[in-house]
């Protein structure tokens, strides 16, 4: 523990931080921007260009999905369209926001999709949430793709993949000019020392991860889940998926898997687009997929 390292402020700027992710990404040194998690990068990216126009700024939001980016462009005044494929996105939007695996349906849309999109619309912004792209096999952007690209903003979250939620990091790789806007607008000391310490160490102390084990174990436990009366699982690219409930408000079940055998599941009750039969599960160990589809299977027969 470094407690060392609060009884003075961080940098205003984590620039040393920035320099070293840049060099691991291969990307230019003004194309990254740390964050106080992929959030406070949402909140910048919306806030930047509600001040860029006089106009109505348009975006589009493909859900269900993470609602900070739905929160973000309404604080900052956007006129927002929602939208469940790229077919529906008007070709006049000036930005359009998703999530890449997406949360929650853990849905990818393939890189060749996206970067045509950006092509064809080089006059609109594209924003990728790409939070969960460590727990993906298939192609994603690449941060050498956000930094070249003149209308692609890519995030990310250091949450996930290194799991320290309560550390807050995250970061932003785009082109040197929307990074310069997002600077502008960043809060100083926004990072704690804490976390740049921690940010320090991950770099250099990336443990091995058996991507392909997890995801093969999600595949098998969302099997198990769609083998019980009352539940149909959606497929997914990613280490968690939606699943259906036909017996149960999820709410409630939600309730019952905490209060009777410990286990905390995802209503999506709040998601645009999903409603209270929905719940998303993520993989855990085997044993605890195996428990929780245990407990479900004797729940269905009681129901």
């Amino acid at each position: 523990m470094r407690l060392d390292s609060i009884d003075h402020y961080p940098p205003a700027e984590p620039v040393e931080e920035q320099r070293l992710w840049a060099e691991h990404l291969h990307v230019p040194f003004n194309s990254i921007l740390l964050t106080n998690g992929a959030t406070e990068a949402i909140y910048l990216v919306a806030t930047l260009f509600k001040q860029q126009r006089t106009r109505a700024f348009r975006s589009a939001i493909l859900i269900p999905t993470f609602s900070e980016y739905e929160d973000a462009c309404r604080m900052a005044g956007h006129e927002l369209l929602f939208c469940q494929s790229l077919d529906e996105v008007p070709d006049d939007v000036n930005a359009l926001w998703l999530c890449n695996p997406n949360n929650p349906t853990g849905s990818v849309i393939p890189l060749s999709v996206l970067t045509t999109w950006a092509v064809q619309h080089p006059h609109a912004l594209l924003v990728v949430d790409q939070s969960y792209d460590d727990f993906c096999s298939m192609p994603m952007l690449s941060p050498q793709d956000a930094a070249l690209s003149n209308n692609i903003i890519q995030l990310h979250s250091m949450t996930k993949r290194f799991a320290v939620p309560g550390l807050r990091l995250g970061y932003v790789i785009s082109s040197h000019q929307i990074i310069s806007g997002l600077r502008s607008l960043k809060m100083p000391w926004s990072v704690n020392a804490l976390a740049l310490d921690a940010c320090r160490w991950l770099l250099f102390h990336q443990q091995p991860f058996c991507m392909q084990e997890y995801l093969d174990e999600t595949q098998r436990f969302l099997i198990d889940i769609q083998s019980i009366d009352g539940f149909k699982a959606m497929p997914t690219n990613t280490h968690f998926f939606l699943v259906k409930c036909h017996k149960w408000n999820s709410l409630e079940l939600k309730q019952i898997l905490l209060q009777k055998y410990g286990i905390l599941i995802r209503s999506c009750h709040n998601f645009r687009g999903l409603d209270a039969s929905y719940i998303r599960l993520a993989t855990q160990s085997r044993s605890e997929n195996e428990f929780l589809v245990d407990c479900l299977k004797q729940m269905s027969i009681k129901r």
